[in-house]
């Protein structure tokens, strides 16, 4: 459900603000949406019994001394063509919405529907050196090469294949 979320995210500021961003692939509750350095924003979805509640937080408009954290950043600051709160929201909920009735269409399947694709279209992460810190004191250092269908990240790792469901992901330079 946050893939779908993220994408629309991603096409929505990028086709209102004419900024654009990238999404970076995320098994933490706060998948975050960054543009080359810094995050503007994140998303959050949790499932309560039969329901998906879903949080989007976007910093459109915070001037540099209002960010929460010093890897944080605004489409104001990053000098976007929109930094007006209603066009940017009217746009994510409308691609929201655009992209839940296409995976419903679908059944849920995210291939079927173009999520799948416009997911990996829109990650930052697919190409590039990670290092992953996964629940423990275990690390993978690797090549990001695919998102899998059930939204797990799979790496290069020395030539074998490491799918990845949980972890902080780092790219490496």
């Amino acid at each position: 459900m946050t893939t779908d979320r993220g994408v629309g995210i991603d096409a929505a500021v990028t086709s209102t603000t004419c900024y654009a961003s990238k999404a970076r692939w995320s098994a933490a509750p706060d998948a975050p949406y960054f543009v080359p350095r810094f995050s503007y924003g994140g998303l959050l979805s949790e499932v309560v019994g039969t329901a998906v509640v879903i949080g989007i937080g976007l910093n459109v408009s915070l001037r540099a001394d209002e960010l929460p954290v010093p890897a944080a950043t605004s489409l104001a600051i990053e000098d976007s063509a929109v930094v007006d709160r209603d066009p940017v929201l009217r746009a994510v909920l409308r691609d929201l919405e655009r992209r839940y009735v296409d995976l419903t269409r679908a059944s849920g399947d995210a291939a079927a529907s173009g999520l799948a694709a416009a997911y990996r279209e829109a990650c930052a992460t697919l190409g590039r050196d990670v290092r992953v810190e996964l629940p423990g004191p275990q690390v993978l250092e690797g090549r990001a090469v695919d998102v899998d269908v059930d939204g797990r990240l799979v790496l290069d790792v020395g030539g074998r294949r490491e799918t990845v469901a949980a972890g902080d992901v780092v790219h490496v330079r």
